[in-house]
């Protein structure tokens, strides 16, 4: 392939440039978790990979640091697919276009999936790196975050022996962040019996929140309308015979 930027001492821009050229949207993961698979394997990596195409890739310690308690490295290897109108690229199968601007790699006509591409770059360029020091890294690359976290929901979590996990999603380079999460979700299901009624009918609303992106702003402690809706309902039921 044709690198547009310079990797001297940046080996993860030669990743991220080899993402690219990689179609990797939602539900299309499957050549990349494939590149992957044959990174672990060119480097004799125990490595794993499910039917959804998940992969978790595993470096022992560095000596010294064996007695160390492992941490996981956590980024998804799917993509914003959007494009320029008008545009005849087709992100199931094309490449993208790579190119630098007053100093900022682009992508021609497309979104560049540095969401979390930049992230599966940065840990494939820790894990390829022999000088480092660390303790034993599980690296979990998951699929179809962009469409409802699909890949950390269906993964088999037995693999993971990390209790601590960083998260390479959103960061900025020197910087730390805290963050906290209730990712792995599921389905719940309860069987209803409808009736009539002729009770007073009462509507609840809940607003005057100031909203917000479920990430960027989890530290920031928002009302969330749901849960406070509920809690209502909860105390008002204790008090009053009603139905939902």
């Amino acid at each position: 392939m044709n690198y547009v930027m310079d990797h001297q001492g940046k080996p993860h821009r030669k990743f991220f440039e080899e993402i690219c050229a990689i179609p990797h949207e939602s539900y299309n993961e499957k050549q990349i978790s494939e590149y992957l698979v044959q990174f672990a394997k060119d480097r004799g990596l125990w490595y794993y990979t499910d039917p959804i195409w998940n992969v978790i890739i595993k470096k022992d310690a560095s000596p010294g640091f064996e007695d160390h308690a492992p941490v996981m490295l956590q980024a998804h290897t799917d993509m914003v697919c959007v494009k320029a109108p008008g545009s005849d690229f087709n992100f199931a199968t094309d490449p993208l276009q790579l190119f630098v601007e007053d100093g900022w790699l682009q992508a021609r006509d497309t979104t560049l999936g540095a969401d979390c591409g930049h992230g599966v770059a940065y840990m494939l360029a820790i894990l390829d790196d022999q000088t480092l020091e660390h303790p034993p890294l599980e690296c979990f690359f998951s699929v179809q975050e962009e469409v409802g976290i699909g890949g950390p929901k269906n993964v088999d979590y037995s693999l993971f022996q990390a209790k601590k996990l960083m998260n390479f999603d959103i960061f900025e380079e020197g910087l730390s962040w805290i963050s906290t999460t209730t990712v792995k979700g599921g389905d719940f299901v309860k069987q209803v019996q409808m009736e009539p009624n002729h009770r007073p009918t009462f509507q609840v609303k809940v607003g005057g929140g100031v909203g917000g992106h479920g990430a960027l702003d989890i530290g920031r402690d928002q009302v969330n309308a749901i849960r406070v809706c509920a809690r209502y309902l909860y105390l008002l039921m204790k008090e009053i015979d009603l139905q939902l």
